[in-house]
């Protein structure tokens, strides 16, 4: 299980600040491309899951996500690296999946005391930062080191995020920085 939660609606500017004035290290900085898929009857969305295939253009993850609760750590993930992007995709679609969306993000992250700091640019909305650490514990403390209270964050994921800000992005087929294509 991941043990995550999300400030939302960051100043990325500050936010960096703040991390660096705490001694986080910079990991890295990447622009994601991703791909969603599911079985043409939803099955994985029906049971709060989806697989997403997932590329910064040199690494590439096959993961299973599925909502379990919408506590800190109540989402289950599973997620395996592959060498072969494009091989993957059509593995997927032979298994009878479908592709369902294609998402791209900028993902920053820094690292303080074993914690993840992933600051998330998408577009349509403002960047958000998540905190992720191997347990509950640690996601706090991670938020209170940067001087977050816990009323301040919450458990939505991506589809959620988007709702918070009255946008379905599942209305788009494509969710580029340059354009986006509604269904």
């Amino acid at each position: 299980m991941e043990c995550e939660i999300r400030v939302l609606n960051i100043s990325v500017k500050d936010t960096i600040s703040k991390l660096k004035g705490l001694g986080a290290k910079k990991l890295w900085a990447k622009t994601y491309n991703r791909i969603i898929f599911d079985f043409p009857d939803k099955q994985l969305e029906k049971q709060h899951g989806w697989i997403r295939l997932r590329t910064d253009g040199k690494e590439h993850s096959i993961t299973f996500k599925q909502l379990v609760n919408k506590s800190i750590d109540g989402t289950k993930e599973i997620e395996i690296e592959v060498n072969k992007f494009e091989e993957t995709r059509e593995l997927l679609k032979a298994l009878g999946l479908q592709e369902l969306y294609f998402q791209e993000n900028k993902r920053t992250r820094f690292v303080y005391k074993d914690v993840e700091f992933d600051i998330d640019e998408w577009p349509l909305i403002p960047a958000y930062l998540e905190i992720e650490a191997d347990s509950k514990q640690n996601v706090l403390e991670g938020l209170k080191h940067l001087g977050f209270k816990e009323e301040q964050a919450t458990t939505l994921h991506g589809k959620e995020i988007f709702a918070h800000y009255g946008i379905d992005v599942h209305s788009f087929k494509e969710l580029k920085f340059e354009e986006q294509k509604k269904f």
